[in-house]
């Protein structure tokens, strides 16, 4: 049982810098279940003021680390759907995707921490999802330019697609 599942059962969210650490390596190393990220929005970190630069250090590497996972994942799975020309589950992997973009969000709900560091880091995950988006939406239409039909229907779904629907981008 890792340090989440034990703040589970406890019912208890992290309160302290140290918590958090063990929290943030749990975070870099599996998804989460919803019910985890919920406890840890409403963590807390009595000694933020002594930490807060180092806390942020390992906030932005366990954020970046959540969202690469997510990506990681949408490729592995979407270059075997490429390879078979086969994407029905497309719509599987997009959902996955986006829930895992918005878990690498949870820091957004964390008062303790100053609003301007939670806007920079919310601006550059969504600027990172977004380029990521693009880079998936080119090799598609590089698919389409060669001749492949199905490519094409695609593309005009990844198109539709939106990463974050509930907030209005700036500039991505």
């Amino acid at each position: 049982m890792d340090l989440l599942e034990e703040a589970l059962l406890a019912g208890t969210p992290p309160a302290t810098y140290e918590t958090w650490l063990g929290c943030f390596e749990v975070m870099r190393k599996r998804r989460l279940r919803p019910e985890e990220l919920a406890l840890l929005k409403t963590g807390v970190c009595r000694d933020y003021a002594g930490a807060a630069p180092f806390f942020g250090e390992q906030l932005v590497k366990t954020v970046n680390a959540m969202l690469r996972r997510g990506t990681d994942a949408f490729l592995k799975d979407f270059e075997t759907c490429s390879v078979f020309h086969d994407y029905g589950g497309f719509d599987r992997l997009c959902t996955a995707l986006k829930n895992q973009v918005r878990a690498s969000l949870f820091f957004t709900d964390l008062g303790f921490l100053s609003e301007e560091l939670r806007t920079q880091l919310r601006a550059s995950v969504e600027s990172e999802a977004a380029r990521f988006w693009r880079s998936v939406e080119r090799s598609v239409y590089l698919q389409c330019c060669d001749g492949n039909p199905v490519a094409e229907e695609l593309y005009e779904t990844i198109r539709k697609v939106k990463l974050f629907p509930d907030h209005k981008k700036k500039n991505v």
